[in-house]
């Protein structure tokens, strides 16, 4: 549930999961998985990764969270009813 990219000079850049990147739980992406938020964390590390069998390095640190608010759009049952009505296969994500 991440993603990275190796950046020359920088190092390697995380995007995903905090509780797939982080050994600690943050208490700001507690509070917003709560409130019904996504939350992703952008964090870097100076290991290189390993591209066929890549994991978390042990040296990651975190750099911002990102709070995601996606609220359920108003009608989105009406919507949900009518394609099933309609014979639609429905996968929500």
């Amino acid at each position: 549930k991440w993603g990275a990219v190796e950046l020359e000079g920088l190092g390697t850049v995380f995007l995903g999961a905090p509780e797939m990147l982080l050994d600690s739980e943050v208490p700001e992406a507690r509070e917003a998985l709560e409130r019904g938020s996504r939350v992703l964390v952008l964090a870097l590390s100076h290991e290189k990764l390993d591209h066929h069998k890549p994991q978390k390095p042990s040296d990651i640190q975190a750099l911002a969270l990102l709070e995601i608010l996606d609220p359920i759009r108003e009608g989105a049952a009406e919507t949900l009813d009518y394609l099933r009505s309609q014979e639609v296969g429905l996968k929500i994500i």
